[in-house]
């Protein structure tokens, strides 16, 4: 997954700002494609212990995306937690930038992407209110809070983040907001591709950096030319994307090669190099090969 996927997400995103609204009382779901057919979701409003997710399921089903991205304020902890199963069991992953908002419960649904990218400042975190609308005893109240907290420790181990993000959550009032840094993002595993997020948001008058790291094989203060500017970074990570929605992880850069696996469109995967027209990959424990196509 590259930053110049991360640009056509977020070009297409910043056009549904212009309608995108406050906080509502339930969920709705936002179908988007951009121009080269890379289809997304957004996910508006507030979670509310009454939402019916099977309109989620539905809205996946018809739209097909390979990212979900978020804008809302958060809301009721559990909805979020099943919202962010849900999204997990449907190998979707998530994207999130500042110019659409994923703060409290939000940040729980947002962990359920198979891939996280997000950028800093963009997923709020502070302490749940655990009310539930009628009064409690101490020991009733206490009794909620612990098995909600282990509840969330339990559902971050099982995304693949760190539950410490919890103990940072806890250090701000309800009535408060901790926005996380690109490192504690990275700390806490929040996200999945520390190398991939940009340290600022893109804008249609991005220019690429003038001058190359030292790593492509020129003095860092030797000019850059046209060949620079023009120069396509190595891919790193990516997601499938083939014509006939899915293709055979192959033993050997060759066609005629065993199939170790069969792996589907917007399934995620480590790009470990290139051999000839062939990347060479690890996906779900695999090493092996796939055409360029």
């Amino acid at each position: 997954m590259t930053y110049k996927w991360y640009l056509r997400i977020v070009f297409t995103a910043a056009l549904l700002l212009s309608f995108s609204v406050a906080a509502r009382c339930d969920l709705t779901y936002e179908p988007g494609r951009t121009e080269d057919g890379l289809s997304y979701l957004v996910v508006h409003g507030s979670f509310t212990k009454g939402d019916d997710l099977s309109e989620f399921t539905a809205a996946v089903r018809a739209a097909n995306p390979t990212v979900v991205t978020f804008n809302s304020p958060g809301g009721n902890v559990i909805k979020a937690m099943e919202l962010g199963r849900l999204i997990r069991a449907f190998e979707l992953n998530t994207l999130q930038f500042r110019e659409l908002e994923c703060a409290s419960a939000c940040a729980l649904a947002f962990l359920g992407g198979v891939v996280r990218i997000a950028l800093p400042g963009s997923i709020g975190v502070h302490r749940a209110s655990f009310a539930d609308g009628h009064q409690m005893s101490a020991d009733d109240a206490v009794s909620s809070v612990q098995a909600m907290t282990a509840e969330v420790m339990s559902y971050m181990y099982s995304m693949g983040a760190d539950p410490g993000l919890l103990q940072l959550s806890l250090r701000y009032d309800a009535s408060d907001m901790r926005y996380l840094s690109g490192s504690e993002m990275q700390q806490f595993k929040v996200v999945t591709h520390a190398g991939d997020i940009p340290t600022e948001s893109p804008s249609p008058q991005y220019t690429p950096p003038t001058a190359p790291s030292p790593e492509v094989g020129r003095s860092p203060s030797a000019p850059a030319g046209p060949a620079d500017l023009l120069t396509i970074p190595t891919a790193r990570t990516g997601l499938v994307r083939h014509p006939k929605g899915e293709v055979p992880l192959k033993s050997n850069a060759d066609g005629k090669a065993p199939n170790l696996a069969t792996l589907h469109n917007g399934t995620a995967l480590q790009i470990l190099g290139n051999v000839e027209r062939w990347y060479r990959v690890r996906v779900r424990g695999y090493s092996g090969y796939l055409h360029h196509t």
